[in-house]
């Protein structure tokens, strides 16, 4: 036998397939937190160590029942239980005050009208919860309220349950809680989509192009991405060689596509229908660098598609 096989003896000598699945399941979702601390901070980046994450509280909570259960008793369980009662209460208080607050405000618009502009804190994926008004909650009215009663009654009827020694009927209240809380906050998301999303752009572009026809997104092209994806056409971006884009941007074969004031505003002049996908409030720029009539061809959450022909 050699030294890898004797390697391979040790490991699974001193390590039971329990621990050696614990073990790989740790480095999963260590490495992956670690590796993205020096990057910039964006949550959404940690994603696949959910699964990690999840499985290992879940053996967790499985080893900790069972051991509580045999050797400590069942007031362990209970105080857990209390604990996340409580707070799930607290969420309950906090969404009723919420919902009482703002179900009387009037909201003219979809709900990206109603929203603020804080780019200063979108490395952070969860940044955009700046952007919140109170007329932006009186808009999300439903899911808010929605949510403050699932936390509400599912953490109340899984203590109840607990406190019997109904375990399973506890663990299926929870379960169908937060099976319940992703529905509203999916419910929610889906407001948000004019405003997070360009695809009823991206749409209303698909039903005007003709050939010859080209598309422009105005700034970096991950404000604008969803334009490509759902229009499955070239685009080309205006003052937006930065980022991820700028280093491939200068190989020799790669598509010209990237735009300055002067090539759009000459481009504006000529025969070929521009679509230019633009956020709102960058119309009155635009509208001085091209300095030539401006037509909005499609407009929602915040954002509007511009045309250099009258439909």
């Amino acid at each position: 036998h050699g030294p890898q096989s004797e390697k391979a003896s040790l490991w699974q000598r001193d390590f039971s397939r329990e621990q050696r699945t614990q073990l790989f399941l740790a480095l999963w979702a260590v490495l992956i937190i670690l590796f993205f601390c020096f990057s910039t901070t964006q949550e959404y980046y940690t994603m696949p160590s959910y699964a990690a994450f999840a499985l290992l509280i879940g053996y967790a909570l499985a080893n900790a029942e069972s051991e509580w259960q045999a050797r400590r008793g069942r007031r362990w369980l209970i105080a857990m239980q209390l604990m996340l009662t409580l707070l799930s209460v607290a969420i309950f208080i906090a969404g009723t005050a919420v919902y009482l607050k703002t179900r009387s405000l009037a909201v003219e618009g979809d709900l990206a009208s109603t929203l603020t502009r804080n780019p200063d804190a979108y490395a952070l994926s969860l940044g955009h919860v700046l952007d919140l008004t109170p007329q932006s909650l009186a808009a999300l009215g439903v899911p808010v309220i929605g949510t403050a009663l699932t936390f509400g009654l599912g953490g109340l009827v899984a203590l109840i349950a607990r406190r019997r020694a109904w375990h399973t009927a506890s663990n299926i209240t929870l379960a169908v809680m937060m099976a319940a809380f992703f529905f509203f906050a999916h419910q929610a998301l889906a407001q948000f989509e004019p405003y997070l999303s360009s695809r009823p752009l991206a749409e209303a572009i698909n039903r005007g192009f003709k050939e010859g026809d080209v598309i422009v997104i105005n700034g970096e092209y991950e404000s604008g991405s969803s334009i490509n994806f759902y229009t499955r056409r070239q685009v080309h971006i205006l003052n937006g060689r930065a980022a991820n884009l700028e280093y491939g941007s200068y190989f020799n074969d790669a598509p010209q596509i990237f735009l300055n004031d002067t090539d759009i505003a000459r481009c504006w002049r000529e025969a070929a229908r521009i679509f230019l996908v633009t956020d709102a409030a960058q119309l009155d720029q635009l509208k001085r660098t091209i300095n030539a009539p401006v037509f909005t061809f499609a407009e929602s959450g915040g954002k509007l598609v511009l045309t250099n022909q009258e439909s």
